[in-house]
């Protein structure tokens, strides 16, 4: 390979899947030497992984390891051997860095842990990418991509509305995603430690664990907690100034969709548990106290939504979306389909784009845009878009009425047609692309996001590039994922001197 960013970096990487592979292709990329370890009977779990062409399983075909290790050179080796950890050593005696996801305990079991293997190269820098990281209560517990989108939170955060109630359990993000985040992270801290020890003199045993990686991109929420702990589990909306309205009130299902209660006083509140629980329910024991002293709508969604919304949500259940809007408003209950939203969906003729106003002129843009400027003279929309603009209660108060609208325009249009014209007014409107979009994208094809490589096995096939370009050590496809052993001759021969003879016997006990 040309010179590379991290030409002069000597890499080892014994780790297996997702994680720590994907930590050392982020280096190989950049001109890195990764050796990869693999154990001779079976090679990298990626290998058996999908998706393969034609569909059929092939441990040299492997769409998820052929991306995960271009650039690298794989030794066929089994550490767990003594022949095998002695030829370890002889590699990472030359190594600047040691990549590994075993589970923690494995490598000190091997004889081939950060204390022991700093006592033969004390530059080393070692990265250890576990599910729960190397100390700690769960440190000893095995973990993948569920487990730690589950137990990092993520998950309660998707769908991107999050969870509120019992019956709409978390939902696992697309992809590996803590995964690939988790190599990400640790290529980051990697590099970090080899910066340090230009200055140290000494490398060190790097931490990295995929339940915190992915945890970490939660941090917004770290705000929400600390300044109302109770009331995070309501995934907060809405906000007017420094009050926030509790997403416990949210779009309530009915046969045929959603709709969205728009209560605001009092007398409407009783009026609607008078349809959902009866003409008594004010006799009932889990409903005493329920209005007593003055009336502040915050504070009654804090403190009753939970107990209320079961009820509600039952009778709502029982009908449609009109049936439920037209028996509410013979009491004079204000109800509206829930067809908007703040970062809205809209649909169009050929799929998708996506709607992110937040600000009063882009909002002003986007109707004028849909409406023309006769829109002012409009009794639905007046002042709805005032100076005293809140973003929030914009949503609360608006949303049901402008949002139908905006969705019937975009159903008569393309994404191309919606997009074009929305940007050329600095509206934040852009498609939802499917795969075939990005193939296909002219955008992507001038920054190069999709490469041809080259294989052995598979041929010519498109692989996912860089999401970055560096003017004098650019990004590199070069070499195609390594066959399982491919290189041992060339690392373990030429490298570290072993005859043929030795390489022969070592084969024929397992070792490689």
């Amino acid at each position: 390979m040309a010179d590379g960013a991290l030409s002069d970096l000597k890499v080892v990487e014994y780790a297996d899947f997702v994680s720590g592979p994907f930590c050392g292709k982020l280096m190989a990329d950049l001109g890195a030497d990764v050796i990869k370890v693999e154990v001779p009977s079976s090679g990298d779990t990626a290998r058996h992984t999908g998706p393969f062409p034609d569909d059929i399983p092939h441990p040299e075909r492997s769409g998820l390891f052929l991306y995960l290790n271009t650039n690298k050179r794989s030794v066929s080796l089994d550490p767990g051997t003594a022949a095998g950890a002695e030829v370890f050593r002889e590699l990472i005696k030359t190594a600047d860095v040691l990549i590994e996801n075993t589970r923690p305990g494995t490598m000190e079991g091997l004889g081939l842990d950060y204390e022991s293997l700093r006592q033969i190269n004390p530059g080393l820098v070692m990265t250890s990418v576990t599910p729960f990281g190397q100390f700690g209560p769960y440190s000893k517990w095995k973990g993948n991509d569920l487990i730690c989108t589950q137990m990092s939170g993520l998950a309660f955060h998707t769908p991107g509305g999050g969870v509120d109630s019992p019956d709409k359990p978390p939902l696992k993000p697309g992809g590996r995603q803590s995964e690939f985040i988790a190599g990400s992270t640790a290529a980051s801290a990697t590099m970090f430690a080899v910066i340090a020890r230009k200055a140290l003199g000494v490398g060190q045993h790097v931490d990295v664990s995929q339940h915190e990686s992915i945890a970490s991109f939660l941090r917004h929420q770290v705000a929400f907690y600390t300044y109302d702990p109770e009331g995070i589990g309501y995934l907060r909306q809405f906000e007017r100034g420094a009050r926030v309205w509790p997403r416990a009130w949210r779009p309530l299902p009915c046969r045929d969709g959603y709709v969205f209660g728009r209560c605001r006083q009092e007398s409407q509140w009783r009026a609607l548990m008078g349809l959902a629980a009866g003409d008594g329910w004010e006799k009932e024991k889990r409903f005493q106290g329920m209005f007593e002293g003055d009336f502040d709508l915050l504070t009654f969604l804090s403190e009753w939504g939970e107990t209320i919304r079961p009820v509600i949500e039952e009778w709502t259940m029982q009908r449609t979306t009109a049936e439920t809007i037209a028996t509410a408003k013979s009491r004079n209950i204000p109800f509206s389909p829930s067809a908007y939203s703040g970062f809205g969906y809209l649909p169009c003729k050929d799929g998708y784009v996506v709607c992110g106003c937040r600000e009063a002129y882009q909002w002003r843009d986007l109707v004028t845009l849909v409406l023309g400027d006769e829109w002012v003279e409009d009794e639905r929309f007046k002042d709805l878009l005032g100076d005293e603009f809140d973003f929030g209660v914009f949503l609360f108060e608006a949303g049901p009425v402008l949002w139908p609208v905006i969705i019937k325009w975009a159903e008569d249009r393309t994404r191309e047609e919606i997009t074009v014209a929305a940007q050329g007014r600095s509206i934040p409107i852009v498609p939802c692309n499917t795969t075939e979009d990005v193939f296909e994208s002219a955008h992507f094809a001038e920054r190069q996001l999709l490469v041809e490589i080259d294989h052995p096995e598979t041929g010519s096939l498109l692989y996912p590039g860089a999401p970055y370009h560096l003017s004098e050590t650019p990004w590199q496809g070069d070499r195609p994922a390594p066959l399982l052993g491919q290189h041992n001759r060339e690392i373990l021969g030429d490298g570290l001197g072993y005859s043929d003879e030795k390489l022969a016997t070592m084969g024929a006990a397992g070792v490689i």
